[in-house]
């Protein structure tokens, strides 16, 4: 039995960080795009078929000449969907289409018959996700019984102490900063590094020792205000008729 780390999300930071931590030998769904906690536990229920957009629409962000994945505009691609967006991805190429149901499989697959414990990491992109984190880990069970799983729930907020508070027996609750703050950069290597080297001690789920629980902290978990470049354009990352 081992030990696996999970990204679910929202974004691209944590499966950056998992790589750089040598904790990520496969590609998942969630890696490398944008993704709400909603939609993660739709894609649970339903077998992941609202994953996609409906309507594969590409529109334009501007993001500047230097991004490495603008045109020779200053544009970058974004696809858009009811749960979430993509913007590493080329939604009108069938063979990333095709990759990415690769990754759905692969993670079906894996979380059906595993024998491994598992960690899921989500970053908060609302600060509200909390509120959804109970029906995230009873969809989880419902789907997948034999599975031994917790989740790290993540917030990134400078004006608050770095800690890891036990919120139930499956799920902690974490303020870790995150370091990069230019989406032109690759994802800094000390991005989160309080939880990090936290993991550094962790063989498995029973190393897992926080007896601080989340009911009796007076912390406000919130994000700083860090905004991607689609929401500074005014556009929301998901479409909701999508």
């Amino acid at each position: 039995m081992k030990l696996k780390f999970i990204s679910l999300g929202h974004r691209c930071h944590i499966s950056s960080i998992l790589s750089l931590n040598k904790l990520r030998n496969e590609a998942y769904p969630f890696d490398n795009i944008i993704y709400s906690i909603e939609g993660i536990i739709d894609c649970f229920k339903n077998n992941f078929i609202n994953f996609f957009p409906k309507n594969i629409i590409c529109e334009y962000v501007f993001v500047g000449t230097d991004h490495p994945e603008s045109d020779s505009n200053g544009n970058r691609k974004l696809f858009r969907g009811k749960y979430g967006s993509f913007t590493h991805h080329d939604l009108n190429n069938d063979m990333v289409i095709e990759s990415f149901k690769n990754r759905i499989n692969r993670l079906k697959e894996y979380l059906s018959n595993t024998n491994d414990e598992v960690i899921f990491l989500r970053t908060a992109m609302d600060d509200e996700e909390i509120n959804l984190l109970n029906e995230l880990i009873n969809t989880i069970q419902i789907i997948y019984p034999e599975l031994k799983f917790k989740i790290f729930l993540i917030y990134d907020n400078k004006n608050i102490p770095e800690i890891i508070l036990k919120y139930n027996d499956y799920a902690y609750i974490v303020n870790s900063i995150m370091i990069t703050l230019d989406q032109n950069s690759n994802t800094n290597s000390n991005s989160y590094n309080y939880l990090f080297k936290y993991f550094k001690n962790i063989n498995n789920l029973d190393d897992i020792k926080i007896n601080d629980e989340f009911v009796n902290s007076n912390l406000i978990f919130k994000n700083d205000d860090y905004k991607g470049y689609a929401i500074l354009d005014g556009i929301f990352p998901y479409d909701k008729n999508n």
